[in-house]
């Protein structure tokens, strides 16, 4: 996704509940949790999502990719 979408955006696109108190786009959440400008390739995971910057230009975070992390319980339910 483009750093600059609203987490509220892809909450409501992805049925997600990322935090929309600490930033109002993607790229100034992923900023907030690394509490640094991370370099490309560089990866979070936090909100049971994984974090990746896919893009970056100067210290703007332009392109993240932004997976759920399914824990190895959830797989093996789904499984079943």
């Amino acid at each position: 996704v483009a750093g600059r979408v609203p987490v509220r955006d892809l909450n409501r696109q992805m049925d997600w509940s990322l935090p929309e108190e600490h930033a109002a786009t993607v790229a100034g959440l992923v900023l907030h949790y690394a509490r640094v400008i991370p370099d490309k390739g560089a990866v979070f995971e936090f909100s049971g999502t994984r974090f990746t910057v896919a893009e970056k230009k100067s210290n703007q975070l332009t392109e993240l990719i932004v997976e759920k992390v399914v824990l190895e319980d959830e797989f093996e339910d789904a499984q079943e």
